[in-house]
């Protein structure tokens, strides 16, 4: 006679199928989460060294409405010389295109307005100077929180496509600990917001001194909150306008999941 598994024994082997699944899954799920992290990380760091090779271009000046008039007028002066047989590998597509950035670059707080431009606007100046790169701008985590799409590789940042901020004004010479390009933010002005959605309560940032780090969100909500930390001794948040020095926050052309804005 041949024997088999008993009833119990087969109850027995599922249940133990399935405790082990559940504790497999949390943990390959947060594995999957700390990827997307490094490689948000490492988004950052490409975006952050490109902004230096444009500075080196422009007198030491990060994107700005300043540079944006320059590369305009460079791409008119190339354009000319292009139907004298010259070429460039200049495009402006985007640039001149500011005024339909303007009317969703606004998230309100103190010193913004209609007329503000999302950091979009200034990405795509890196665009303009040869960056070829348009994956940079997008990290798909950020579905956890905002409405975005995969860039499709037009050489334009449009609405969607770019989830990181920008802290505009900046040269090289300005302070070395002024984070230069952030998560997005969901709140602007004195005390600027971030959501914890995206990277389990914190954000990622890169500074000018080019170091590139995660630092935690704070506050008793939790959906929300802002970024605390020490500078010159003081702790402040470190995304406002005293904070900034002279720098503005720009924030990408998005949409929060479940809200208006």
């Amino acid at each position: 006679m041949r024997s088999g598994f008993t009833l119990v024994e087969l109850l027995v082997v599922i249940s133990i199928i399935v405790v082990l699944a559940g504790l497999a899954v949390p943990t390959a799920m947060k594995a999957l989460g700390k990827a997307e992290q490094v490689t948000g990380i490492n988004n950052v760091k490409g975006i952050k060294s490109a902004l230096d090779l444009f500075a080196s271009d422009f007198d030491g000046e990060y994107p700005s409405d300043d540079t944006a008039e320059e590369i305009m007028e460079i791409s008119d002066d190339s354009a000319g010389a292009s139907k004298r047989g010259s070429s460039s590998r200049l495009d402006r597509r985007g640039l001149d295109g500011g005024s339909r950035l303007d009317s969703r670059g606004s998230r309100g707080g103190r010193g913004s307005s209609s007329s503000d431009k999302p950091s979009n606007y200034y990405f795509q100046q890196l665009m303009s100077r040869g960056l070829d790169n348009e994956e940079l701008f997008f990290q798909k985590a950020f579905k956890k929180a905002f409405i975005v799409k995969k860039p499709n590789n037009d050489k334009v940042v449009d609405q969607g496509e770019c989830v990181w901020a920008y802290t505009k004004n900046l040269q090289q010479t300005s302070s070395s600990h002024l984070p230069v390009v952030f998560d997005s933010p969901i709140s602007t002005g004195d005390n600027p917001k971030f959501s914890k959605k995206v990277w389990d309560g914190k954000v990622i940032m890169a500074r000018l001194d080019s170091s590139t780090r995660t630092e935690l969100i704070g506050g008793t909500d939790a959906k929300e909150g802002n970024v605390t930390g020490k500078i010159d001794g003081d702790r402040m948040n470190l995304f406002s306008p005293e904070a900034l020095e002279e720098g503005v926050m720009t924030v990408p052309d998005l949409k929060r999941i479940g809200s208006g804005n």
